[in-house]
């Protein structure tokens, strides 16, 4: 019989509730140990679940590595772990997509049952789940049966990364002592190869509505990313330089977590940035017809609209375009001298893109026409 004042069946997660001292967790001499939340501040109410189960996971990292036996922490606990440390450090797009995608190999379910009032059926089961195996049992072929069951996968790149970085965390954090999927192959990342034809462009522009040829305009001429860049663009991150404008990023802001620069020349696009920033002093400067800021979400919606009505005049696109197409566009172009009439090296696309120079060969060099013909020169 459980004992009055603690949360029944509580202690099978390790952690439990007990009236009038909180959220606590027992060590390995038995000893109660007050969870707290990151301030510090202990959970001493009922209703802090969720708080309780990151304190938890905390807790095995930190005070809890020379108490746990670091061979029974499990995949659910190792997840925790590692997504209370990354919702601190790392970007939001990144954070939802890998704690998505570790709900996933964790419980079976499909993320979109991740932080979702509605509960899931036996029938939306993916894969049994990995949650409650321990981390010291996961084998390569875990990895290899969790993808197969993802038959709408092309690339599991993201996927089997966002595991690698999980381990890897609790490796470093004394959580486990190695990452049992260590030297398992990650494939290679696919070619960006989904680009908006000048003529499409122009189609788009003709068929939709003013704010979102704003949107197309912009994003083909500057490569800006469209969450985290157009969508979040304010007057502050504007320098004006008369015939030339730069838009300035923080690390913090950045997917890459260094300083993004975008710098621009296109007098129509200065000027559009110009009168939307008199429109909007403040807050994002680029918004939809309702007057609401543009989401990478809401911009994909659009397009997917745009491409629906092109597609009834018999103008297609490829399966995989998307709105991020409009970026890969402006690499093309800026490759092969479209604007300019100077073709451009894939150095110095790098920096106009924010990317490594190793991502741009990576994913857009097979554009490069001069690439080609220094080949037939060199023979």
């Amino acid at each position: 019989m459980a004992k009055q004042g603690r949360k029944r069946g509580s202690r099978n997660k390790g952690y439990f509730f007990r009236g009038g001292r909180g959220w606590c967790v027992k060590d390995a001499r038995g000893k109660f140990v007050p969870l707290t939340d990151n301030q510090g501040e202990r959970l001493r109410c009922e209703d802090q679940a969720e708080e309780a189960r990151l304190a938890h996971a905390r807790w095995l990292v930190t005070k809890g590595r020379n108490e746990a036996t670091v061979d029974s922490v499990t995949v659910w606990d190792a997840c925790l772990a590692y997504l209370a440390h990354a919702k601190r450090e790392t970007a939001t797009g990144s954070y939802k997509l890998r704690a998505d995608t570790l709900y996933d190999f964790a419980t079976g379910f499909p993320a979109r049952f991740r932080g979702s009032a509605a509960q899931p059926k036996p029938s939306d089961r993916i894969h049994p789940g990995y949650g409650t195996r321990r981390v010291a049992e996961l084998r390569p072929i875990d990895i290899d049966r969790w993808v197969q069951s993802h038959t709408r996968w092309t690339n599991a790149r993201i996927p089997i990364k966002s595991i690698m970085v999980m381990l890897n965390y609790n490796v470093r954090a004394g959580a486990i002592p190695r990452n049992p999927l260590k030297g398992i192959r990650v494939p290679r990342p696919g070619r960006r190869a989904t680009t908006i034809t000048p003529e499409q462009e122009q189609a788009m522009i003709r068929v939709t509505n003013p704010q979102f040829a704003i949107a197309i305009k912009v994003l083909i001429r500057t490569g800006a990313r469209p969450g985290k860049e157009f969508a979040a663009l304010t007057a502050a991150h504007v320098d004006d330089l008369g015939n030339r404008m730069v838009w300035r990023f923080k690390p913090h802001e950045s997917k890459t977590r260094k300083e993004r620069i975008i710098r621009i020349t296109d007098a129509e696009i200065i000027d559009i940035v110009r009168r939307q920033m008199e429109r909007y002093p403040r807050g994002p400067i680029f918004r939809n017809t309702q007057g609401r800021p543009w989401t990478a979400k809401s911009l994909n919606q659009s397009f997917e609209r745009v491409r629906g009505k092109l597609f009834a005049e018999g103008i297609h696109f490829d399966d995989d375009a998307c709105v991020y197409s409009l970026r890969h566009s402006f690499a093309k172009r800026v490759l092969n001298g479209y604007w300019t009439g100077q073709p451009v090296s894939i150095q110095r696309l790098s920096q106009l893109m924010g990317n490594s120079v190793q991502v741009c060969i990576d994913h857009y060099l097979n554009w490069v026409a001069s690439e080609d013909e220094g080949l037939w020169q060199a023979v």
